[in-house]
């Protein structure tokens, strides 16, 4: 019976087999079809030194896209009058943005200095409950379905 590792005899065999396969691709890079092999490198103008210079100049540096938005106070809070947009409509489009961005809350707590530990309490708070409304809501929501099958 064999053993499952390789001796060193057989290493060595191995090796050897390797470095004349090597030699043999070496000496017909072209795989031993009779085709002439094709040095794809020959029409590239390029070395390495220009690449880590940055000196080649063929291919452009990728930049990165610049954003069209002017970063003004205003820009989340406008709300622009077109031809199929009345003033109504755009004063009542307005009102939801400020209400889904709760702006008057906002101006309410900026009004006055909060302490840091304070400040921590509040959100600490804040966000318990909004943790308790959460488990609540799926809570309320299984009695109704299990209520619907008939429990």
């Amino acid at each position: 019976m064999l053993p499952d590792f390789a001796t060193p005899d057989s290493c060595e065999e191995e090796e050897e087999e390797e470095e004349e396969e090597a030699l043999l691709a070496a000496e017909n890079p072209g795989g031993g079809d009779g085709e002439e092999p094709v040095d794809f490198a020959s029409d590239l103008d390029l070395s390495i030194a220009d690449i880590k210079s940055g000196g080649y100049s063929g291919i452009p540096a990728p930049s990165a896209p610049r954003p069209s938005l002017r970063m003004v106070p205003r820009t989340g809070r406008t709300v622009y009058v077109k031809n199929n947009v009345d003033v109504a409509r755009s004063f009542k489009l307005l009102a939801i943005q400020v209400a889904q961005n709760r702006l008057r809350r906002d101006s309410q707590q900026q009004k006055f200095h909060e302490r840091g530990g304070k400040k921590r309490k509040r959100l600490e708070s804040e966000r318990w409950r909004k943790r308790f409304q959460k488990g609540f809501k799926a809570t309320v929501s299984r009695v109704r379905e299990l209520t619907a099958q008939g429990w």
